[in-house]
């Protein structure tokens, strides 16, 4: 060992490139007990670099695959941030990922509980602010939830958490299947908008709906916030009835893809709602997805009006012929293109 890490430093990093992640850190251990000297100290600098400096997956752990360098869970980190050399060597992508297994809760709660630590620690801010890309995915798999409430205070609570840093590269935060539609969505929506660098944002199957239980207020035209430099928003699977023009207002221009999917949405646009544009809303829009929305009988002809580039799919829908036949006459002259069952 000793001859070893007197190699120079491009074939020394050669072999770590070779390593596995258990190896590497088991040979971290080894050059700090064994060898303690300035040669040492290169080649465990050489390892953390790299472990830590690529993408980061932080969640259950496991073995690194093809597409990250390494992954560990948030109790690792936890430990490892004990040591300046981990937090020295910050990683170009870091992906928070955690996938509660079904009949896990045990595992999944853990493991939230100690991201949210990592979260509220000294050292983060600084840490973070480092990372060039990050990114947030929490798929709480609510459907085999024996506790209805503990999956969204669970979200809920690790989402405001992530507060405290959302001025961090954060590009996508995904939240998905934790049913937080249920609780406070007036309270916990106007803090999406505080993520000011999110590009995506996914709301998949957490039961969002169109007003609030108490006082039938229109929820996301009053109380959601979302980031200003959104591309991609993702409303699938939830109880929406319908998306008004006061919805539309409140997206941000540079919105590229809406999925409303698998819905309960009726109508987009009139006869209950003012007429408009989404060319005049949303003026970067290409995708709009409405497939699956088995109660949507009704599209206003008139959002098509000068979306050239856009594509709309109303596949799986319910809408009567004669109104269709309206509809694809509208895409076609506004150069639309309108996926429906019939294509």
């Amino acid at each position: 060992m000793m001859l070893f890490i007197l190699l120079p430093q491009e074939v020394i990093l050669q072999v770590f490139q070779c390593l596995e992640p258990a190896e590497s850190r088991s040979l971290i251990d080894l050059l700090k007990t064994d060898l303690p000297n300035s040669n040492a100290q290169r080649a465990i600098n050489l390892l953390y670099a790299r472990l830590y400096l690529g993408h980061t997956v932080l969640g259950a752990g496991g073995k690194a695959l093809r597409y990250y360098n390494v992954s560990i869970t948030p109790s690792q980190v936890l430990e490892l941030a004990k040591d300046s050399n981990f937090l020295a060597n910050v990683p170009k992508e870091l992906e928070m990922t955690f996938v509660r297994h079904v009949r896990d809760y045990i595992n999944f709660q853990q493991n939230l509980a100690d991201l949210r630590e990592i979260l509220k620690s000294e050292w983060a801010p600084k840490y973070l602010s480092k990372v060039q890309l990050l990114s947030l995915n929490i798929n709480g798999r609510s459907i085999t939830t024996e506790n209805p409430t503990l999956m969204p205070a669970l979200v809920l609570s690790t989402l405001i958490e992530l507060t405290r840093h959302s001025s961090a590269n954060f590009r996508s935060i995904r939240l998905k299947s934790a049913d937080i539609g249920d609780l406070l969505p007036h309270k916990w929506g106007k803090v999406l908008g505080g993520f000011v660098l999110v590009q995506e944002l996914s709301l998949e199957d957490n039961k969002l709906r169109l007003e609030l239980a108490v006082g039938h207020e229109p929820l996301l035209e009053r109380y959601f916030e979302w980031p200003p430099q959104l591309r991609v928003l993702s409303l699938s699977r939830n109880y929406l009835q319908h998306f008004r023009v006061g919805a539309f207002n409140k997206l941000p221009q540079t919105l590229e893809v809406l999925d409303l999917s698998q819905n309960l949405l009726e109508c987009i646009g009139l006869p209950y709602d003012q007429t408009f544009t989404l060319v005049d809303k949303l003026p970067k829009l290409r995708i709009l997805n409405l497939s699956l929305n088995s109660h949507l009988v009704l599209v206003d002809p008139n959002l098509f009006v000068g979306a050239s580039k856009l594509e709309v799919s109303i596949e799986g829908c319910n809408v009567c012929d004669g109104h269709l036949e309206t509809l694809i006459q509208s895409a076609n002259r506004n150069g639309v293109r309108l996926v429906t069952d019939l294509a």
